[in-house]
């Protein structure tokens, strides 16, 4: 779709680039927000970037705060530092139901305290930040 820059209002809010990223964000955000990390369980750490081996030991025991959208990727802040994750083309970032199984390429799963999952599925790219001063 092209826009004619002459249509355009001063202030106008434009469609994000990736829909379906800010539609993930927003479907978590407040769902994780305060939730304690006990666990996490790395099936397969060859993404486009390798996932640190010591994840589970970085992130344990921190707490999910803000969601945050930049661009393409996903930014989510903890007590311990920030996860900046890149969904590709097909990956997903879910909440995933007690009773529901994991799927065959949920490859990174946050297990929260209490009752929640979180699986990262498909993702091509997680990148770990500012995580404890490591």
């Amino acid at each position: 779709m092209l826009i004619n820059c002459r249509d355009l209002q001063k202030g106008a809010i434009l469609v994000p680039e990736l829909p379906e990223v800010e539609t993930t964000r927003r479907g978590i955000a407040e769902q994780i927000r305060g939730c304690r990390i006990e666990e996490v369980v790395v099936r397969n750490s060859r993404l486009r970037q390798q996932v640190p081996g010591d994840l589970d030991e970085r992130l344990r025991g921190s707490t999910f705060q803000e969601t945050k959208r930049r661009a393409k990727y996903l930014l989510l802040e903890t007590t311990a530092g920030q996860l900046l994750i890149h969904l590709g083309m097909s990956g997903s970032l879910r909440i995933v139901a007690e009773e529901e199984e994991l799927r065959t390429h949920d490859h990174v799963i946050w297990f929260l305290e209490g009752w929640s999952t979180v699986a990262l599925s498909r993702s091509p790219s997680i990148w770990i930040g500012d995580l404890g001063g490591r």
